[in-house]
């Protein structure tokens, strides 16, 4: 609810909401600058959630820096 949605936004810093794909059932997609600060806020929240993006194993590689290198 709005409570956890406070929670969330005192913690992470949203930089940006890419938006909703139709085939997440309504699975809102934002970017943030933290990406460990995101993953602890949403697991200390109960919020399941999905990454894509960044360097780590098993992520598409679909960051900022990675498409300017390319």
């Amino acid at each position: 609810g709005l409570s956890q949605a406070k929670v969330f936004a005192d913690v992470v810093n949203i930089t940006g909401i890419v938006g909703v794909a139709e085939d997440t059932e309504g699975a809102l997609m934002l970017t943030t600058s933290d990406a460990d600060r995101t993953r602890a806020a949403l697991t200390t929240l109960g919020q399941a959630f999905e990454e894509h993006g960044g360097d780590g194993p098993g992520l598409d590689g679909m960051t900022i820096a990675g498409i300017r290198g390319r």
